[in-house]
């Protein structure tokens, strides 16, 4: 699964190993992690997360600039259409507690299988944001 908005060619492969490096640093307890497009001018990506316990220590812009730098380290093209201004600084959603749950719901309920579901921890679809309800939406300006 990949994406490329600014030709950065983003594989889920990369968000994936660049939140597992953020979780081990601030020692979370996600329920879910997912990165999805914004196709804005110039477009960005939202991270979204829902946390299993209390909010982390950390502050939502701590760890939103270490998801962006730690995608930067992962994808050398990420970090150049980063620094060159073609994509914008990604925004963190900060989820619901029990949004997951509610999503996993309506997506069986229209026909997905329980034991096969997987919520994707990159998404090309533009909408697949608005599944969920957040908590609070975080800038890096």
């Amino acid at each position: 699964n990949a994406t490329s908005l600014a030709g950065e060619k983003l594989y889920e492969s990369q968000v994936n190993a660049a939140f597992n490096i953020v979780v081990e640093k601030y020692k979370l307890s996600p329920a879910l992690f997912s990165a999805a497009v914004r196709w804005e001018m110039p477009p960005r990506y939202v991270f979204l997360v829902e946390f299993n316990d209390a909010r982390p220590a950390v502050s939502d812009k701590e760890l939103l600039v270490s998801i962006d730098n730690e995608l930067r380290n992962q994808n050398r093209e990420y970090d150049y259409v980063r620094q060159a201004e073609i994509l914008n600084p990604p925004i963190l959603k900060i989820l619901i507690k029990g949004s997951f749950e509610k999503y996993r719901a309506k997506k069986i309920r229209e026909g997905a299988h329980d034991s096969q579901f997987k919520t994707p921890e990159l998404t090309a679809d533009p909408e697949f944001e608005k599944n969920f309800d957040a908590a609070a939406e975080v800038a890096m300006d």
